[in-house]
């Protein structure tokens, strides 16, 4: 599927990517807005265009007349993620606690993506 960059597909992945952004900021980050704010400037580069294709795959699915779930990739990515940061912040320690939680959920995001877009795409007969 070619994807075309259309300001309604954009308008919903900017949407999106900052909602999960800002998410994944108050659950890797200490409760400073600060630091806050800082993970959330470093992951919105990285989870806006990953949302781009997830909602267009979307789209194309809704008008193939297959089911869109992308209420539940929402609610998987902040649940698995939240787990995964607090998991592996807790293991490695203080010190890298931060950046170390910030990798384990954008891995966590990345992966559950490169998944609902694995399953999207049609395989060639």
């Amino acid at each position: 599927m070619e994807i075309r960059v259309t300001p309604e597909y954009l308008a919903w992945a900017v949407g999106y990517g900052v909602f999960i952004a800002f998410a994944a900021g108050s659950v890797v980050a200490p409760p400073d807005p600060f630091t806050q704010l800082f993970v959330v400037g470093g992951f919105l580069p990285v989870v806006v265009p990953v949302m781009y294709h997830v909602v267009a795959r979307a789209h194309d699915r809704r008008e193939r007349g297959e089911s869109r779930r992308l209420t539940l990739f929402f609610v998987v990515v902040v649940l698995a993620g939240s787990v995964a940061s607090k998991g592996v912040a807790a293991a490695l320690g203080r010190s890298v606690a931060t950046a170390a939680a910030a990798g384990a959920f954008l891995a966590t995001f990345l992966a559950l993506a490169w998944l609902f877009y694995w399953r999207d795409t049609p395989t060639a007969a």
